[in-house]
């Protein structure tokens, strides 16, 4: 398990890197957005991602190929585990099954 921090922009110089590897592992710019306007709408917000790419080659494996291979893996992890806690309204945190899930 990873921790992720929600930014919103590029980590480009090595004191911000560093910076933010105190508290983090991984770093999602594209979720910041959803997340943020949740926040500021005061609108539940769960966001399910999956690593697609990595700082350097991986054994000269594309983030095409690699897109193909976690897509079908992180779909059926979605609908077995978290689609069924959405449905049963079962969070852990208090919170209440989504209208129309």
């Amino acid at each position: 398990m990873y921790s992720l921090v929600f930014l919103d922009r590029p980590v480009k110089d090595l004191l911000n890197r560093e910076q933010v590897a105190r508290c983090a592992e991984l770093v999602d710019m594209e979720g910041a957005a959803v997340a943020q306007t949740a926040h500021r709408f005061h609108v539940p917000c769960y966001l399910f991602k999956y690593l697609s790419d990595t700082p350097g080659p991986e054994a000269g494996v594309s983030m095409a190929a690699r897109i193909r291979v976690l897509r079908g893996l992180f779909c059926q992890y979605f609908l077995d585990g978290i689609y069924t806690l959405f449905r049963r309204g079962n969070f852990g945190d208090g919170s209440k099954a989504l209208p129309g899930w």
